[in-house]
């Protein structure tokens, strides 16, 4: 599934929240939040998206510190 994360950590643009688009192996949204409640990181594939043609590709896997995860959404 593609999933929306918002992370509690500033952007290298000075940002305030860091937005991260990604596909995970989870089955539902409900898996994917008992995943990242149980986990200290959870491993997902990075997706970008070009801001002219709308095009998307994976930048690759990630871990992310589910500590910083404020908010779930999916895309």
């Amino acid at each position: 599934m593609r999933f929306m994360l918002t992370l509690n950590m500033p952007t290298l643009n000075g940002n305030s929240v860091h937005r991260i688009v990604c596909d995970h192996p989870a089955k539902s949204f409900d898996d994917f939040v008992d995943i990242i409640a149980s986990d200290e990181f959870v491993i997902v594939d990075e997706i970008h998206r070009d801001t002219q043609s709308g095009q998307q590709w994976s930048s690759g896997l990630s871990a992310i510190n589910t500590s910083y995860i404020g908010k779930v959404r999916v895309v």
